[in-house]
């Protein structure tokens, strides 16, 4: 993948007001690690120490794994469901009231949904945890830092379209793929993929190969897109994956796919962008007020 800047890439309100935060502060951020692709952080959970992550869902997630080992009490919503990715469904289960630690302080997360299929011990922690926070995620120095609004001035430095999407509020971006279509993506954090779309957009980029399809077990068929506009960098050669046909998935969300110069006014995501994308950059961000900054790091 090749990254390149189409244009000033910063204002000088932004090179005074956001960079010095690149770096952070020993007080307000926390080493990660990045193993398999995937962002990696320590949490105490129940005087525990585990592993967490940042997802880019509006729910958090404990796994099956930790849930044996806690022995924690698992409930059921009758009314609710679990739609994997490869579009099976499961009944969804979930835990409450559970203690946790981070920067030394005390977190009560009242409602997390059990990840049946991880047997691993950890965590995926919402974005919507750090309501009220700007959230930076340096992933060339691996850093998640937390700051005041009144630290960071994102109003003026915000560089992205970015939001929550109007189906589930999942926090997303706006790009703008081969020069052509505008989508909304899902911005997953923690996950090691580059970029997921779903199939109608596929199309909309004539990237759908219905000869190769037959041949392949696997229900995602990889391919490329030759130019990604992601803020004011343009990104070539990106790594990107579509459900095959007649695959039930989580991606395509109905979402209306815009040409030309014409901007999509719904929000609905129309797949997800991931850490093998995200991990060039630094992401500062105030989901509550939705702007967000990305910057590459000289």
């Amino acid at each position: 993948m090749r990254v390149h800047r189409t244009g000033r890439l910063l204002s000088s309100i932004l090179l005074c007001g956001l960079t010095a935060f690149v770096h952070g502060a020993a007080d307000n951020c926390i080493e990660f690690e990045i193993n398999g692709g995937i962002m990696q952080f320590p949490i105490s959970i129940q005087d525990q120490s585990v592993t967490a992550r940042i997802n880019g869902s509006n729910t958090n997630f404990i796994s099956q794994g930790l849930v044996d080992e806690l022995n924690l009490k698992v409930q059921s919503d009758p009314n609710r469901i679990t739609v994997r990715s490869d579009g099976e469904e499961g009944m969804y289960t979930f835990v409450t009231d559970i203690d946790a630690g981070l920067f030394g302080t005390n977190l009560r997360l009242e409602h997390l949904a059990v990840d049946t299929s991880n047997p691993g011990k950890d965590i995926s922690m919402s974005l919507m945890l750090f309501d009220g926070s700007v959230v930076q995620i340096n992933y060339p120095g691996t850093l998640l830092c937390f700051y005041n609004r009144e630290s960071v001035n994102l109003i003026d430095s915000s560089n992205i379209d970015f939001g929550s999407a109007t189906n589930f509020g999942n926090p997303v971006v706006r790009v703008r793929l081969n020069d052509t279509t505008n989508v909304w993506l899902q911005v997953n954090f923690g996950v090691a993929n580059s970029v997921t779309i779903d199939r109608a957009t596929a199309s909309a980029l004539d990237l759908i190969d219905s000869d190769r399809e037959e041949g392949l077990e696997e229900i995602w068929v990889d391919s490329s897109i030759d130019v990604m506009n992601f803020g004011p960098y343009e990104l070539g050669n990106v790594s990107a994956r579509y459900p095959k046909a007649r695959i039930r998935d989580n991606v395509n969300t109905g979402s209306e796919l815009t040409t030309g110069t014409y901007i999509q006014r719904s929000r609905e995501a129309s797949g997800s962008l991931d850490m093998e994308v995200l991990r060039h950059f630094v992401i500062t961000l105030d989901r509550e007020n939705e702007r967000m900054n990305v910057y590459l790091p000289r």
